[in-house]
């Protein structure tokens, strides 16, 4: 059925043809809108994404016998496409192996979340280039992502200058607050040494606020078919931004709970 209606008739033919005699395996991943989902074998603790199929396709040929091997890696995909940029590999891979109660169902789950944004960002960007304002935040985001990957959070969003992240989603973790609290301080020292760098290149080097909560969330993909975006909701993802907001620059503001 692959053959026939989803990688163009003769398709496997070629393979065969192409990688026969040679030394060197043929590996190819491939779209296949045409094909029913149905049709490809049950993958464990699938939770088939409402996307595009796609499949991995190893051809090997020894002695005259060709072997093709077909992955479908339409889950894996997803989760790289949509997360890869925001968590280490190793929550990526934890992730992969989630079941679909663990992952895709809106459940109550505590966890950590932190808010981190730049002081003075709006009148700074309207004093400057829009190029110098994109460079700003690039360099700035940049930080941010790096620490928080190191310390197996996720970056659930960006909102203007702000950065959000989760500890405790969506990989469960029994020290979030502690890992978030430990995120916080690096997040100050890298921004420490990145403002000195820019100021010792005459650029604006605006300071970082940071603010913390602990506790109970829904976890949720949330959106329209087109587009969904996982995150948390409830009032510690409120009360997380309104500490960040009082928080002065240099300051990590955050709760008992915490």
């Amino acid at each position: 059925e692959i053959d026939r209606t989803s990688l163009g008739e003769g398709f496997f033919t070629g393979i065969v043809e192409g990688v026969r005699g040679s030394a060197q395996p043929w590996i190819v991943e491939r779209e296949c809108p045409e094909l029913d989902v149905s049709s490809l074998p049950p993958v464990k603790k699938s939770r088939r994404p409402n996307t595009t199929p796609i499949l991995h396709i190893v051809a090997t040929s020894q002695k005259g016998n060709t072997t093709i091997v077909i992955q479908n890696v339409t889950e894996l995909k997803w989760l790289e496409r949509n997360f890869a940029r925001y968590v280490s590999p190793e929550v990526l891979v934890r992730m992969y192996q989630m079941s679909e109660t663990d992952f895709f169902k809106p459940e109550r789950r505590e966890i950590t979340v932190l808010f981190a944004d730049l002081r003075g960002f709006t009148k700074m960007s309207s004093e400057i280039i829009p190029e110098a304002v994109h460079q700003t935040m690039n360099s700035f985001f940049a930080e941010m992502v790096s620490s928080v990957k190191s310390f197996e959070g996720t970056v659930d969003k960006f909102i203007g200058d702000q950065v959000m992240a989760l500890f405790g989603a969506p990989v469960a973790q029994p020290h979030h607050a502690l890992l978030g609290l430990i995120c916080s301080l690096d997040m100050q020292k890298r921004h420490t040494q990145w403002m000195q760098k820019r100021l010792s290149e005459a650029k604006p080097a605006p300071q970082l606020g940071i603010g913390i909560a602990t506790g109970e969330v829904v976890i949720a993909n949330v959106g329209t078919s087109e587009r969904l975006e996982y995150t948390a909701l409830g009032h510690t993802v409120n009360l997380a931004a309104r500490l960040c907001g009082d928080a002065h620059g240099g300051e990590i503001l955050t709760i008992p709970s915490t």
